[in-house]
């Protein structure tokens, strides 16, 4: 299914919310803006003229590609929604449509949070942005690393300490089995996509991460899986909001903090060579900030941290592989010769497994 140009989103979806808030006469206060960001999803920014309270205030509208499994919005929603009835600040869901014929992939509409992505800037050091814009984002960054790992690390102790009993109890109710939110789904699903695939080097990860799992968690949290500054909205030094929710897991711990560390250290960073180690530096800097202020609060098994980095590694380089596969589909970063080169690096540092994929 085709992409849904902007202009049809925007008619498409007054129309949708119209009928299902039974008012024909509805109208957009601020007409659908399309949200940088997400490599899953296409993100609109809008409000309503005089909507019912349920529809009212800053919203957002979170389009899933065509190519993914519509459950993953209802996955999301429930997530989402359970997480801010316990006071999390995760933007609650107010619809969800699973029928791609209306936007061109499952969607969801849920309230707008305040803020700012917490490394927002940053991200011109992964795209591109030019040398001198670079050079200016790391002038006196030692100071903004420092609060930004620590707005970091208390974003995920606070998700780590609610109970997932809630969080289980709506996914449930929404029809999701065990095997959409739990580490041993995610380890099936990522078995069946390396099979599909046909590579040997990853079928080998695969047999890796079944022989080498680290014992199950006593009390299991609620796991964010990419929690990352970029998907941390803050305001004045404070958290306002984590948003992405769609590798949430419920898992050891240590699951989250290994996702997090595999996501920085395999970020590709469009360059000249002469600034990386600079910048692979700081980075690794803010990611040492990070895991200390977590582990003052929260000790988590640094084998299994490891292990988790290795999953994380492997799910991302099946996906973008697969992604590349089905033709015309965005696989994000991973994507990029640069990030596979990581990613292959980092999983035989991790586990002894070489990996190989063609150019």
């Amino acid at each position: 299914m085709a992409p849904v140009p902007d202009a049809s989103v925007a008619q498409l979806l007054l129309a949708h919310l119209r009928a299902e808030a039974q008012a024909p006469r509805l109208d957009y206060a601020e007409a659908p803006q399309r949200v940088t960001g997400g490599f899953e999803t296409t993100i609109f920014r809008f409000a309503l003229a005089a909507p019912p309270a349920w529809l009212a205030g800053p919203l957002i509208v979170r389009i899933l590609r065509a190519h993914y499994n519509p459950s993953q919005v209802q996955a999301e929603a429930a997530i989402q929604t359970a997480l801010a009835a316990l006071g999390y600040p995760a933007p609650p869901a107010m619809l969800v449509c699973t029928d791609p014929a209306v936007l061109g992939g499952a969607f969801m509409v849920m309230r707008r949070l305040p803020g700012r992505p917490l490394a927002e800037g940053m991200e011109a050091i992964v795209t591109g942005a030019g040398i001198g814009r670079v050079l200016r984002l790391l002038g006196g960054v030692s100071r903004v690393l420092e609060r930004m790992a620590v707005v970091w690390a208390e974003a995920q102790l606070r998700l780590h300490a609610l109970p997932p009993a809630s969080v289980i109890q709506r996914l449930e109710e929404a029809g999701l089995s065990p095997e959409a939110y739990t580490y041993e789904g995610r380890l099936a699903a990522l078995g069946r996509t390396i099979d599909s695939l046909g590579n040997d080097g990853l079928a080998r990860a695969q047999a890796w991460l079944q022989a080498n799992r680290p014992p199950a968690a006593a009390a299991p949290a609620v796991c964010h899986g990419d929690l990352h500054p970029l998907n941390i909205l803050a305001q004045d030094g404070a958290m306002t909001g984590v948003i992405d929710w769609g590798n949430t897991t419920i898992a050891d711990a240590a699951f989250d903090v290994g996702s997090t560390i595999a996501a920085i250290r395999t970020t590709p960073l469009d360059l000249p060579a002469s600034a990386l180690p600079v910048v692979r530096g700081l980075l690794r800097y803010l990611l040492w900030r990070y895991r200390r202020a977590y582990g003052r609060q929260r000790a988590v098994d640094e084998g299994a941290v490891r292990y988790y980095q290795v999953f994380r590694h492997v799910s991302h380089l099946a996906g973008a592989l697969r992604s590349q596969r089905v033709g015309g589909a965005p696989a994000g970063t991973h994507q990029l010769p640069a990030a596979r080169r990581l990613l292959i690096a980092r999983i035989r540092a991790l586990s002894g497994i070489a990996v190989s994929v063609a150019p």
